[in-house]
């Protein structure tokens, strides 16, 4: 029963001249939501393989081809065949191979 009382106090302690239930709410900056980059995780048979840092505009088919052109993962393709490759937006690719 006490916080409101408080909270009231506590507002003006801090400055504001209006009553803290009066207050403007917080807006939203859409701008500041918009992610210019993307990172990646890139995995070979479901283990984590590489990080990519892509910008977010890149189409599917370059990521997928950049994650099969990392040094670390080629590593892991040597002498195998690629079978699948798993995409998830914004998040992972997985390459299947055996």
């Amino acid at each position: 029963p006490i916080t409101p009382h408080l909270t009231e106090q506590l507002w003006r302690y801090f400055g504001e001249p209006a009553n803290a239930l009066d207050a403007a709410w917080l807006t939203v900056d859409e701008a500041a939501l918009v992610q210019d980059e993307i990172t990646y995780v890139v995995q070979v048979n479901g283990k984590l393989r590489a990080k990519l840092e892509v910008a977010a505009s890149v189409p599917k088919e370059e990521i997928e081809q950049r994650a099969q052109q990392d040094i670390n993962v080629q590593r892991f393709l040597q002498g195998l065949t690629i079978r699948k490759v798993i995409f998830v937006a914004n998040k992972l690719v997985n390459i299947v191979a055996n």
